[in-house]
């Protein structure tokens, strides 16, 4: 019986083509690799989940720093002159790079390559704040020399941007500007503090006639602008990325010897963040709040709801008032360090809100990530999108990475006694226990431009049904603010060893 099943099989064989049988074996054989490097890939993780998370910290900055060093290089080589290109996001790895982990060998360029710009793009300044950061805890002297010298020669083009159209100012002025000015001295010194208080004048300048961004009456930064979906009418427009512009204006006040400004410039920040909190607080009925990306006030002084909020509208969150994440994440930066530098109750009460929307969806909805198939503590990109859409849209470990520093930040002066002060310190390590995972921060042997994986800068197929990839990349704040994240939770536990 045995005997004829195999003449049957044998016969079966014979009259298959060779080309199929030829394919058959070679997807056997791939099949069979590709179990073997994934069990070999799961390997590298639980051998990464033996470390601690200092031990993680610490490898991570060393990861940090090789990735810093293969952007400058590769930036030289493209640009010719150091600080004549900047990098922005990465571009969607090429197809050879797609199987790396299947195939290691194919390395025949970084994964996932820079997409550069000039001095005026919104980021720029993220790039040799993350050189600043990184020489910070240098501690080879030559390698401090190294690190300050590609620093400089990447901040020096930003020293020209002209802020009365830039309104990115943070990120591009006293991100760059300080660590500049805080390892210089004499003459140099007090250039790095000139060019930090020329920006800072101009971003406090009152509005009047079209000119200036404080909104005196209404108490916050933004500028006249007509709705894109509403009508013609002209609004008191508050874009929340440029909130971060906060720190521009405290950390002036806190080396400005001139009191008068000093004292503008620090109630400008305050009133900024209580407008905009106290505001969406209104609207939503709730202490915990979402944030949206563009708030509309009315400006119209006959009006009878002037200076109060009408209407918000979404730029790159899923909705004009869904909640993306990196928006909250903006404003969570914001207030938590105009709670460090000022100690104001009222915005601590609105930090503490906007942080606490965050922790609480991500730890009481499944978000999966799509990577690793389970929850991490990584935000998806609109968490509203994520709730009613697809709970394993794309990430955004741009988000969590700001988060985290924000929340660093005000731990320095948030009180042990306060109730939330445990829950803020165990959401940190979460956070960070994820972004140094395998799953976002790859091995130097991984062929990879950033140090972070999967930041969405913005996501054009969900917004508005466009094919474009813009999820899925390294994004150059990301590494800033991630670096900045495991250089304060450092920072951190040496104070509380103490």
């Amino acid at each position: 019986m045995f005997y004829g099943l195999k003449d049957k099989f044998n016969n079966m064989l014979k009259k298959m083509p060779k080309s199929f049988l030829l394919f058959s074996s070679f997807l056997l054989i791939f099949i069979l690799f590709v179990i073997l490097v994934k069990n070999l890939l799961n390997l590298e993780e639980k051998e990464r989940n033996k470390l601690t998370l200092e031990q993680r910290i610490d490898l991570a900055l060393n990861i940090s720093k090789y990735r810093a060093i293969e952007t400058i290089n590769y930036l030289t080589k493209r640009g010719g002159v150091p600080g004549k290109k900047f990098p922005q996001r990465t571009r969607k790895p090429p197809f050879s790079n797609k199987i790396y982990h299947y195939f290691p060998g194919l390395y025949f360029a970084p994964q996932s390559m820079w997409v550069y710009g000039q001095s005026h793009h919104w980021s720029a300044g993220a790039f040799p704040a993350l050189l600043w950061k990184v020489q910070q805890v240098e501690t080879d002297s030559s390698m401090k020399k190294y690190w300050q010298k590609y620093a400089k020669n990447w901040s020096e083009p930003l020293r020209s941007i002209n802020f009365d159209k830039m309104k990115d100012v943070t990120i591009n002025n006293v991100f760059v500007f300080r660590e500049w000015y805080e390892n210089s001295n004499g003459i140099e010194k007090k250039q790095q503090l000139d060019t930090i208080f020329n920006a800072t004048k101009k971003l406090a300048q009152p509005y009047s006639n079209g000119k200036g961004g404080f909104h005196e009456k209404i108490g916050a930064f933004g500028n006249q602008r007509k709705a894109n979906s509403y009508n013609q009418q002209t609004y008191w427009h508050i874009f929340i990325d440029h909130t971060i512009n906060v720190e521009q204006l405290l950390w002036s006040a806190k080396h400005n010897p001139d009191l008068v400004e000093t004292e503008l410039w620090q109630n400008q920040a305050i009133s900024h963040i209580k407008t905009i909190g106290k505001a969406l607080q209104t609207q939503q009925k709730s202490n915990n709040i979402g944030v949206w990306q563009r708030l509309y006030f009315d400006d119209d002084l006959n009006a009878s709801t002037y200076g109060q909020l009408l209407f918000s509208e979404g730029k790159q969150g899923w909705q004009d008032n869904s909640i993306w994440s990196r928006g909250q994440a903006w404003f969570i930066y914001s207030a938590a360090i105009t709670y460090y530098y000022t100690q104001d109750s009222e915005v601590l009460e609105l930090a503490k809100g906007a942080i606490n929307y965050f922790l609480d969806n991500l730890s009481y909805h499944d978000f999966y990530s799509r990577v690793t198939n389970d929850k991490d503590y990584i935000a998806p990109w609109d968490f509203d999108y994520a709730k009613e859409k697809n709970r394993y849209t794309e990430k955004d470990s741009s988000a969590s990475a700001i988060v985290a520093a924000g929340i660093l930040k005000l731990l320095k002066t948030l009180p042990k006694s306060d109730p939330d002060y445990t829950k803020y310190v165990n959401s940190v390590e979460n956070i960070l226990w994820d972004l140094t995972s395998l799953a976002y921060l790859p091995d130097t042997d991984e062929p990879n431009a950033s140090i972070l994986k999967y930041g969405c800068y913005v996501h054009p197929k969900a917004v508005v049904g466009s094919s474009i990839e813009m999820c899925r990349h390294g994004v150059i704040w990301g590494d800033y603010f991630f670096v900045d994240a495991l250089i304060e939770y450092k920072d951190f536990l040496e104070n509380n060893d103490q």
